[in-house]
């Protein structure tokens, strides 16, 4: 029977590079062996200026101490202010000891997090500091571990500080208590058993304001036979209190509690995997999961579950054939609703939506020789959306019916000795029918085509040159024609879209290289002025001109990137200069108007490891702006950015 249960784990653990359809909560997490060795000091660092500043620094120290004593301090520092002087800042330094008292059977303790939350405005600021300090007991039972922690908080605030000044117009302290525990993990499994369990839990009460939080999972397989298994998964979390945060109110800064609420969140998932038979893997789940939201004592809430429920399957061949195919389909309806809270029970203040999602994916592909390589993809997908039940402060429902396919053809001729080559063709059509026939009159369809091609070459050992090309059409078509012609002559939409992304790499010598990129984008959007909607505009003056499209607006880009670079196995460098041309032009029945600039951006980046214990990273830039380009930020402001990281 051990040897049963050894099997089912070895199958869970390789759950993790199966299929991205597949349920991520039916995969155990990877966590990997620890690291040996102690660590004395670890620390990193990153800030940047990238139209505000932002900063965040991070120290963990834990020094080497007796046997069976442990000891760690933190210390995590978060800075943002923007331009406009609003800032905020975050600190934390938490840290333990913790004394082993039988060895890996019982540990005891002393942890304390004091953090603080401060908040700067245009006019006025606050602060908000909390405390944690008490006992911890770690214990561990046949491979269980149970961690709990408990003890007093405290938390002091300043609910205003002028700008300018040093003073808090009022300081204002106030005690509680907090508590936690830890049971199991996602680690190992459960007292060796097929089973991974983990629950967590945390109370805090400060001055009225409490919160209470637990969260549990657990996750287990069963073998069927012949290599096929069957997964479970439960997970449930559930939150009831109310916390408070420094804010901006109508009063100024102060501390702000939010409404008491309870939400819970729970999730049932089984799958079945069968083993490959014939050259076929295959795969099925169903899950079922709730989200409910609740504010016992706040009318002017709204309460609110979503229920979710999905059912999937997937069958695929082995990849390292030169033939194959997998398909996926999968169904999900979600059934969305809400009401008043506290008092008011009103049916008429409930409202109900529901959404019904079923997605089929098709992939073939064929291996020819002379490593050519074509596939094909298929994909359709629904959402229809339905309101059974409205409250009355709404007058209208959106029911609607969306319909979106695909098709997606691909050839490859790759891993040549200096040429790569890719070349697709894509088609789509897209449906949207709204389902109250006062809304009809709303209904279309989307066609669109896209073609692209990706070549790399390499005619000289020294030089290599990449090119990517696209272009791409997307047409509208209203269902009911009549309702867009005159007097509300309303063609619909047409738009077409031209890219080429050029990139040339020229090897200098063994570490210096010269780069050179070079994309081109060209796109307009207008009107398709069909026959079928000039009725009117015909009946005066048939000569018209009809099947044509009008461009109304039009937009083109150009960009080029140069830059020469230094690359050795430790350090990295890169010097360059980037510059953007933009030119926008829109039409109407009066003028045009557009946009048309230029902006240019030199840089420099810099990378270095030293010793595999020490990095930095270094990235300088500043920007250009001429002319009117639509760009969000100040022209010739210098933005960098740089983290380090390292541990002794």
């Amino acid at each position: 029977m051990i040897q049963r249960w050894s099997l089912v784990l070895i199958c869970l653990s390789l759950l993790c590079g199966t299929p991205e359809s597949w349920p991520l909560e039916l995969s155990v997490p990877n966590s990997g062996p620890s690291p040996d060795g102690p660590s004395l000091l670890y620390f990193s660092s990153e800030k940047s200026c990238e139209k505000a500043f932002r900063s965040t620094d991070y120290f963990l120290w834990t020094p080497v101490t007796k046997e069976d004593l442990d000891f760690e301090q933190s210390f995590y520092y978060e800075v943002y202010k923007d331009r406009y002087d609003i800032s905020r800042q975050y600190i934390d330094m938490s840290g333990s000891i913790e004394k082993t008292v039988r060895k890996d059977a019982l540990n005891l303790g002393v942890d304390w997090t004091p953090a603080m939350n401060a908040f700067r405005g245009r006019a006025a600021g606050g602060l908000l500091l909390t405390t944690d300090i008490g006992p911890n007991a770690r214990v561990e039972y046949r491979g269980v571990p149970l961690y709990i922690r408990s003890g007093i908080s405290a938390q002091s605030r300043a609910d205003t500080l002028y700008t300018g000044s040093p003073l808090f117009s009022e300081t204002i302290n106030d005690p509680g208590f907090y508590g936690t525990f830890q049971l199991g993990d996602y680690k190992n499994p459960f007292m060796d058993y097929p089973v991974y369990i983990e629950g967590r839990g945390f109370v805090r009460s400060i001055d009225g304001t409490g919160m209470a939080v637990l969260t549990g999972s657990a996750l287990t397989a069963l073998e069927l036979g012949s290599g096929d298994s069957v997964l479970f998964f439960y997970g449930d979390t559930l939150f009831n209190g109310k916390e408070g945060y420094i804010g901006e109110s109508a009063e100024g800064v102060s501390l702000i509690n939010t409404p008491w609420k309870i939400e819970r969140n729970t999730r049932f998932t089984a799958g079945l995997r069968m083993e490959e038979r014939m050259a076929l893997s295959s795969a099925f789940w169903y899950s079922l999961g709730r989200n409910a939201l609740k504010y016992p004592s706040d009318n002017r809430m709204w309460d609110g579950s979503v229920r979710r429920s999905s059912i999937g399957t997937q069958v695929h061949t082995d990849t390292a054939m030169n033939f194959g195919a997998s398909v996926h389909f999968g169904i999900e309806w979600r059934e969305y609703e809400r009401r008043r809270s506290a008092a008011n029970t009103d049916a008429l203040d409930k409202s109900i939506m529901t959404d019904y999602n079923p997605n089929l994916n098709v992939s073939a592909f064929i291996a020819f020789p002379f490593k050519i390589k074509t596939r094909y993809d298929y994909n359709v997908s629904r959402t229809l959306t339905e309101y059974p039940q409205i409250n009355k402060e709404n007058t209208l429902t959106n029911d609607r019916d969306r319909l979106t396919s695909s098709h997606r053809l691909t050839f490859t001729a790759g891993q040549w000795s200096r040429f790569d080559a890719e070349i697709y063709g894509e088609s789509t059509h897209y449906t949207l029918q709204y389902l109250q026939s006062h809304q009809s009159s709303r209904n279309r369809s989307d066609e669109g085509q896209r073609v692209g091609l990706l070549v790399s070459i390499k005619p000289l050992p020294v030089l290599e040159l990449k090119e990517y090309a696209a272009a791409e059409a997307k047409r509208s078509d209203y269902h009911f024609r009549e309702f867009y012609t005159e007097p509300q002559f309303t063609p619909p939409w047409y738009s077409r879209a031209l890219s080429s992304a050029t990139t040339v790499r020229w090897q200098l010598s063994e570490r210096y290289n010269f780069k050179v990129g070079w994309d081109k984008r060209y796109s307009d959007y207008g009107h398709w002025y069909g026959q079928e909607y000039m009725v009117e505009e015909l009946r005066v003056d048939s000569t018209l001109r009809t099947d044509y499209y009008a461009i109304v607006g039009k937009s083109m880009l150009h960009s080029i990137d140069m830059s020469v670079n230094y690359e050795k196995e430790r350090f990295n460098a890169q010097l360059g200069t980037k510059a953007i041309e933009i030119h926008d032009k829109i039409w109407d029945r009066v003028y045009g108007t557009g946009k048309k600039g230029v902006i240019v951006e030199p840089y420099m980046e810099t990378a270095a490891m030293i010793k595999d214990t020490f990095g930095i990273m270094l990235h300088l830039s500043n920007t250009l702006v001429i002319g009117q380009t639509g760009f969000l930020g100040e022209s010739g402001v210098w933005d960098f950015k740089i983290m380090i990281t390292g541990g002794f």
